[in-house]
C-alpha cells in the first residue's frame, strides 16, 4: 500500500461503498444501454432515434452520479454537511456554462457533455478541491474498474464467511 494517503478502516469501507455504487451504475449504464438500442426508435418512432447517442453520453455520466451521492455517506460522517449542496452548486455552474458553449455548436449532444462534465466536477472533482478529501477521489477513480471493483467486493465477500 501507499504510505502517500492513510488508508484507514473508514476508507477501506469507503472504497466497499464506492465500488458497489459503481458497480450498480454501469449495470445501469448496460441495462438502459441495451434497453435505448432496442426500444427508442420502435416505441418512440424514427424521429427519435437521433436521441441515441444523447442517451448514451447521458449514461457515461451515471457512474459520476451514483459515486456523487456515495461520497455523501462520507462527508455526512465527517459532518461536511455543507459540502455536497456546494460541490452540487458547482456542478451545475459548470453546466450552465458549459451548455452556452456547447448547445449552439452541437446541440443537444453539446447539452450531453456538459452533463457528463458536470456530473464528474460534482462526484470526483469536488474532493479534489481539498487534500483532506483527495484520497476519496483516488478511492472513486479506482472504483470506476468494473473487474478491480468486483475483485475488491469478491475479497470481501470470501472473507466475511471464513
Amino acid at each position: 500500500r501507499s504510505t502517500l494517503f492513510p488508508y484507514t478502516t473508514l476508507f477501506r469501507s469507503l472504497q466497499r461503498i464506492y465500488d458497489l455504487s459503481a458497480l450498480m451504475a454501469w449495470g445501469m449504464v448496460l441495462a438502459i444501454g441495451m434497453a435505448a438500442f432496442l426500444l427508442v426508435e420502435p416505441v418512440f418512432g424514427p424521429a427519435y432515434a437521433a436521441s441515441l447517442p444523447m442517451i448514451l453520453i447521458l449514461l457515461a455520466g451515471l457512474p459520476f452520479f451514483y459515486l456523487y451521492y456515495a461520497w455523501g455517506s462520507m462527508l455526512t460522517i465527517r459532518g461536511w454537511f455543507w459540502f455536497a449542496p456546494a460541490v452540487a452548486g458547482l456542478g451545475a455552474l459548470v453546466n450552465v456554462v458549459l451548455n452556452l458553449l456547447l448547445i449552439p455548436a452541437y446541440g443537444g449532444r453539446g447539452a450531453a457533455v456538459a452533463t457528463l462534465i458536470a456530473y464528474f466536477v460534482a462526484g470526483i472533482g469536488g474532493s479534489l478541491l481539498f487534500a483532506k478529501l483527495r484520497l476519496s477521489a483516488v478511492n472513486m477513480v479506482r472504483s470506476l474498474d468494473p473487474l478491480g471493483s468486483s475483485r475488491r467486493l469478491w475479497r470481501v465477500w470470501k472473507d466475511e464467511g471464513k
